[in-house]
């Protein structure tokens, strides 16, 4: 599956401040579903690991704790590690309550936490 969300810096010429992270989240590709450690985030996007196969330019859905699953975009892969950004950035008040100590690992669910049914778009 391959989309194009506009607008992503690539490198050093970030949208917004990424902060270091490690807590658990959920992503979703077309056929695959996996737990992954978010590694940096920011209101625009995220960096995890591991990467379930996941490459440059894929769509997916993340299920960030205590939030809906979101559609997003793999900007970059190195090794094992996927950069991406969201859809629609986060709000600040949102990251920062992400970014509260003591974040608790989420169990990934087959159903109805990512898009409710809908699927992830196809370009």
């Amino acid at each position: 599956m391959k989309a194009r969300i506009a607008g992503m810096a690539r490198g050093d010429d970030r949208l917004a401040r990424r902060r270091s992270v490690n807590f658990a989240a959920c992503v979703r590709s077309s056929a695959e579903l996996g737990e992954i450690a978010i590694l940096n985030l920011s209101a625009s996007g995220c960096s995890f690991a591991p990467a379930h196969g996941l490459a440059e330019g894929d769509v997916f859905w993340l299920k960030l704790p205590d939030l809906e699953a979101r559609i997003c975009e793999a900007r970059w892969t190195r090794e094992s590690i996927v950069g991406c950004e969201f859809s629609q950035p986060l709000a600040e008040d949102l990251v920062n309550s992400l970014l509260a100590p003591g974040r608790k690992v989420i169990a990934c669910e087959k159903r109805g936490s990512f898009g409710r049914g809908r699927r992830v778009p196809r370009a």
